[in-house]
């Protein structure tokens, strides 16, 4: 049932990708970002296949098919925020349209800078930390069950993009301890 809820919607971000393939071919910055988006996001979820997956572990390297996923879907991530960077700068608008092109286009290259980080990350935790896994079960965290390296992997990506929240202002009563 996972297998054809995943090709679905691979299927649907596909047909997306092939119908803007001549306005990414010869279009601009934008086009070409919102058919890589669809692009990457569709491979994250063909990789969530059993079929994929198949493929990719007889690489020799069980759960690749893993690692592709996640990076293919932070790449996607990435690419879809060009894309809303350059709709930003493609806007003809009054100074608060200029300032929030500036402001995506800094967010955009911190998030690139920092995904690409998180990448190498992953695929280090990936080789070095991860125990080969338990291929009795589908699913990542039940195959790398208590593998030390599972915390790190799996909150590489967390910590990118995901900020804590602040401290609440005290409202002056006795917190208890």
């Amino acid at each position: 049932m996972t297998d054809a809820f995943a090709y679905a919607i691979a299927g649907l971000l596909l047909i997306q990708a092939v119908l803007r393939v001549r306005s990414a071919w010869s279009g601009r910055r934008r086009e070409r970002s919102l058919w890589g988006a669809f692009a990457a996001l569709a491979v994250s979820w063909l990789c969530r296949t059993s079929t994929a997956n198949d493929l990719l572990d007889a690489t020799g390297i069980l759960d690749l098919g893993f690692l592709v996923k996640h990076a293919t879907a932070i790449v996607g991530i990435c690419v879809l925020l060009r894309y809303v960077t350059a709709v930003y700068a493609d806007a003809d608008g009054p100074a608060d349209v200029r300032r929030s092109a500036r402001i995506s286009a800094a967010v955009h290259r911190i998030a690139t800078r920092a995904s690409v980080g998180t990448i190498a990350a992953m695929a280090a935790t990936f080789i070095f930390l991860l125990n080969p896994p338990d291929t009795s079960t589908l699913f990542f965290l039940e195959r790398h069950e208590g593998d030390l390296g599972l915390p790190i992997y799996m909150g590489l990506p967390t910590s990118t993009w995901v900020q804590p929240p602040r401290s609440a202002p005290s409202s002056g009563a006795a917190q208890p301890e």
